[in-house]
């Protein structure tokens, strides 16, 4: 079992949009995992250092939907690409 996004995609003519695709998936896992490290850390720490937490989270969170959003849309030109031209 391979834990990498668009696992199931294969290409020919595409291999570094499919890359680039991957690698925007996993930092996005990266982005959102931390996102949720500061949002928990955010009710330990001091009141003062809890606007930080939740100001830097609002970022990665936004960045993490950014990453997928252009993750997607590079696994999707790599789909149909591979798609059209074998047929």
């Amino acid at each position: 079992m391979k834990l990498y996004p668009y696992q199931t995609i294969q290409t020919v003519n595409l291999p570094t949009l499919l890359f680039a695709a991957r690698t925007l998936g996993i930092f996005a896992y990266i982005f959102s995992f931390f996102t949720f490290l500061l949002w928990g850390a955010a009710f330990v720490v001091d009141p003062r250092v809890r606007e930080t937490c939740l100001f830097v989270s609002i970022g990665t969170f936004s960045a993490t939907i950014c990453f997928l959003v252009i993750s997607g849309l590079c696994a999707a030109v790599v789909s149909c690409e591979q798609k059209y031209t074998q047929g």
